[in-house]
């Protein structure tokens, strides 16, 4: 039976600081000119290459600024952890989830890489300021017409960075750009609230504490 989901604790980094630190590195590793070089080469993701891979990780940032232009909801929320236990097959290639990620990414891609490079920068100077005016309670309405604050959907994007950023490392065969380890902190933490909802939280701690008791799957989300 799924659990009902709780917010992050406040005790824990400042999402907001954290996700403009994510996105900084992103943008160091979508400006490195090996990455235009090979953009049309095939990338660690299948299915995608370099470019597109690049202009998805684009959009963990990118996003947020779209769904910040739009009018603000009023309809009750979620948290991070339930953002993605609504999402089904999110780790088979061929679903119809995923190939509309690819989608995406291809058109955005289709731009070519100075012209993401331009995007994701001026997104990014944006951000940095609209970031530090916006409500506290401010609600965005995401992918799957679900609402969510801004800070628990930053949360996601957080994931998403963290991820992607390894993939697009590996995929142009260079050092990933280091993270403050507060943003491990919340990419686990969020990953494993909403393996708790899926699971429930007995499950979870048993597939980090008594390996015998489970299967990996318990804590694989994509």
């Amino acid at each position: 039976m799924n659990e009902p989901s709780s917010t992050i604790n406040t005790y824990l980094p400042p999402i907001r600081e954290v996700f403009l630190s994510c996105a900084d590195s992103s943008f160091i590793l979508i400006s490195d000119e090996k990455l235009g070089s090979t953009w049309n080469n095939p990338s660690v993701c299948k299915e995608m290459n370099v470019g597109e891979l690049a202009s998805h990780l684009c959009r963990g940032f990118t996003q947020v600024e779209t769904y910040l232009d739009a009018e603000e909801p009023d309809s009750q929320t979620i948290s991070a952890g339930d953002y993605y236990s609504r999402f089904e097959r999110l780790s088979d290639i061929t679903s119809e989830l995923n190939k509309a990620v690819r989608s995406r990414s291809r058109e955005m891609a289709s731009k070519g890489w100075e012209q993401l490079v331009k995007d994701a920068g001026d997104c990014l100077n944006r951000l940095g300021t609209r970031l530090e005016s916006e409500s506290p309670s401010r609600k965005v309405k995401v992918a799957g017409d679900s609402v969510m604050t801004l800070d628990q959907y930053l949360l996601t994007r957080i994931v998403e960075l963290t991820v992607h950023i390894d993939d697009v490392a590996l995929s142009l065969d260079v050092d990933p750009p280091g993270f403050a380890p507060e943003a491990y902190i919340l990419a686990i933490g969020t990953l494993i609230q909403c393996s708790s909802v899926i699971h429930g939280s007995k499950k979870v701690l048993q597939a980090l504490s008594r390996p015998e008791r489970t299967t990996p799957e318990i804590l694989r989300i994509f």
